[in-house]
This record gives structure tokens, C-alpha cells and sequence, in this order.
């Protein structure tokens, strides 16, 4: 993935621990869509828009009472930076998911792929992101963050 590294997107994160109302302020404050959740500077889970409205908003329970690591997506399919992007889109296609956290050696977060970022980009074969597409066509629009940077920002650092 070093290939990719002059056009990674800055990364927020959040502790399991903490209420899912700050992290939707986050997500508000900073126009993102997902939130990296992490453990050691290791990602655990993912929480994005539509899990919040799913779990959270949708059956009305309380955002200051829930915390993020009871309502993330969870296990978290990862990548090493060292691989392809062809390896990672193959990856996001046979998981069926448009967020693809990479790591380095020891699995510190270094960056979150976005099918966004792949289109925007045009990082892979169009007939590959074809699945992908019809796979998530159910899925909210997402965006991503200007390309600019190699950041990964903790919830505590905002």
C-alpha cells in the first residue's frame, strides 16, 4: 500500500469506552462518516453513520448512555500496508464492506481505504469495484475527507 501513502486521509479514532454521542459530535464537527475504534493504538471496530442510526437512533436508545464498543462493527477486517491495492480491493469486494482499516507490521493503525478513495482515485480495475458497488448500493452515500495528509487523530487529541 506504500503506493497510496502521498494520498492517505486523515483517520479519526475513539477509545470502546466512550459515549456514542461524542463520537457522533466528532463525526459532525469533522464532515467524516466512520470512526476508527482502537485499543492500543490497535483498530478494534468500526462505527460509521448507519451503524449509529441502525443501533443507536433507530430502536431510541439513549447516544449518552451507549458506548461505541457496544454498537461497532466488529471483528475488524484489516490489511498490511506492505500489500497491494489490488490485494486490498479484493479484500473490501469478499467482505463486502466500503472502509478497509490498514496497518503496519505489528497492527498499529496507518490508515482507513475508502471505496470513495478508490473510485476517486482510480487505484483499481473498474470491473473489480463493479461488485463492490452493487454490493453497497443499499448502503447511505459516504464521503471521505480532503486526500491531503497521513494523520490518524485520537478521540482524546480533539
Amino acid at each position: 500500500m506504500a503506493d497510496t501513502k502521498d494520498s492517505q486521509a486523515t483517520v479519526y479514532t475513539a477509545p470502546r469506552i466512550i459515549p456514542v454521542q461524542h463520537v457522533v459530535k466528532l463525526m459532525a464537527a469533522k464532515g467524516v462518516s466512520a470512526v476508527v475504534v482502537t485499543e492500543a493504538f490497535k483498530p478494534v471496530g468500526i462505527v460509521t453513520g448507519h451503524d449509529i442510526m441502525v443501533r443507536v437512533t433507530a430502536p431510541g436508545l439513549d447516544a449518552a448512555k451507549i458506548m461505541v464498543g457496544a454498537i461497532m462493527s466488529a471483528p475488524l477486517v484489516t490489511i498490511v500496508e506492505s500489500e497491494s491495492v489490488g490485494n486490498a480491493v479484493a479484500l473490501m469486494g469478499r467482505h463486502g464492506i466500503r472502509r478497509l482499516p490498514i496497518v503496519d507490521q505489528e497492527g498499529g493503525l496507518v490508515t482507513l481505504l475508502t471505496l470513495d478513495d478508490i473510485l476517486r482515485l482510480n487505484l483499481a480495475d473498474s470491473s473489480v469495484l463493479t461488485g463492490i458497488v452493487r454490493e453497497q448500493a443499499r448502503c447511505e452515500g459516504d464521503s471521505s475527507p480532503d486526500m491531503t495528509g497521513s494523520n490518524v487523530i485520537r478521540f482524546a487529541d480533539v
